[in-house]
């Protein structure tokens, strides 16, 4: 280090996948994103009808159709190494469901939908 370089405390690790299976289920929505640990609390109800809706037009226009699946939460989405999230709704189309095992989904499915609430907008 240079004597102009400042010191400060080492690097914090980023969180991963292992990291993320180890916490609680508490009724909190979990999520790590760019390797930090983010919570939120259970969604409100009209986010949930706002939720719902959503997803029974998806399953009719997706699933119905037999163009892929729609998944609701608790799903785990691992986008990169230290981003694992729990999107409201994820579709993905029949021809990459092979990102999709028993525990979560690996990759960046074809639609994911995010639904905002006053305290998240």
């Amino acid at each position: 280090m240079s004597p102009s370089t400042p010191a400060s405390a080492a690097p914090r690790a980023k969180l991963g996948y292992r990291e993320y299976c180890s916490f609680p289920d508490d009724g909190w929505r979990h999520e790590i994103i760019d390797g930090d640990h983010v919570m939120t609390p259970a969604p409100s109800t009209s986010h949930q009808t706002v939720s719902k809706r959503l997803q029974h037009q998806l399953y009719m226009q997706v699933e119905l159709a037999g163009l892929g699946l729609v998944f609701n939460p608790p799903v785990d989405v691992q986008l990169t190494e230290h981003d694992i999230v729990q999107p409201d709704l994820v579709v993905v189309l029949k021809d990459r469901t092979r990102m999709i095992t028993p525990t979560k989904i690996n990759g960046v499915p074809d639609l994911v939908v995010e639904i905002l609430s006053p305290s998240t907008a």
